[in-house]
């Protein structure tokens, strides 16, 4: 996502796990809260929420759109849109969207489900 450049996880060459996007990146903390009340949720598969990250490399803002702003980077934390879970290890798993479309290349794309 353009917001979070150029990454915010990655899964190193020495270690991959089917279906996980990895481990944070290097500088980079993540959290997975739930959608409904916001509340930090444990690892685990059973504890799905919406994947928020920190970080430097997180935007500072929407160019003169200050309300979009505070809806996406909230106390420092860009709420990223994505549904997933974290495991024991740090990995995340990404099952789904909270909206249905995604900008790709100035496309509206709907992900699959």
């Amino acid at each position: 996502m353009t917001e979070l450049s150029p990454v915010g996880t990655f899964s190193p060459d020495n270690k991959n796990k089917a279906g996980s996007v990895g481990p944070l990146a290097p500088n980079t903390i993540g959290k997975i809260v739930s959608v409904k009340n916001g509340e930090l949720l444990p690892p685990g598969e059973e504890n799905v929420g919406e994947l928020c990250l920190a970080g430097p490399q997180v935007m500072l803002g929407y160019y003169g759109n200050e309300e979009a702003t505070k809806a996406t980077v909230v106390d420092g934390w860009l709420k990223t849109g994505d549904i997933a879970y974290a495991d024991d290890e740090g990995y995340f798993f990404v099952v789904d969207r909270i909206k249905e479309l995604i900008k790709v290349k100035g496309f509206q794309v709907a992900p699959g489900k």
